[in-house]
């Protein structure tokens, strides 16, 4: 499956709609053809794990993918969206430690119907490829617990990012 369905962001502009569009992995825009999906939930703690693996037609579009990312993260610090439970409010920012050439992770609060959700993403691009780790949950202000969803998104992501250069032979 692929996303190829605009999500447009009803208030941020035209810099939060590149970071949506590219948070998307938008087909229309990047020309996806593959996205392929894992969720480990654990409902009691409304705790969820997503791998994501997005083939794009070049290196080239999946590192464009990265590029808008990390321009939408530099502009946008707001943006609603309209979803089936109604208006989302979104507020990404970027983690300074995982914004390197080829990468970007930011973490980002959404809002939907009085309910705050924290989302821990990262994104590397891999050869013809895009590999996506998220971690989301509760809110939380506690330093030992966003130290360790952020231990975990990043070994996850290592791991992901590992299997896929070798399946492309990047060593």
């Amino acid at each position: 499956m692929v996303t190829d369905t605009q999500e447009v962001v009803t208030t941020g502009g035209s810099v939060c709609q590149t970071f949506l569009d590219a948070e998307d992995v938008l087909s229309t825009k990047y020309g996806t053809t593959v996205e392929v999906d894992r969720l480990l939930t654990k409902a009691a703690e409304n705790h969820v794990i997503q791998a994501s693996v997005l083939v794009l037609p070049s290196a080239g579009k999946a590192l464009a993918v990265i590029s808008d990312l990390t321009a939408g993260l530099k502009g946008c610090k707001t943006l609603t969206v309209t979803q089936p439970e109604g208006q989302a409010t979104r507020s990404p920012s970027a983690i300074p430690q995982l914004m390197r050439d080829g990468q970007v992770g930011y973490i980002e609060y959404m809002t939907v119907g009085g309910k705050t959700v924290l989302t821990a993403v990262e994104m590397v691009h891999v050869g013809a490829a895009v590999s996506v780790v998220a971690l989301a949950g509760p809110v939380t202000n506690d330093t030992t617990t966003l130290e360790r969803m952020g231990a975990t998104l990043v070994h996850l992501s290592d791991i992901q990012v590992e299997r896929l250069k070798a399946a492309q032979s990047l060593g």
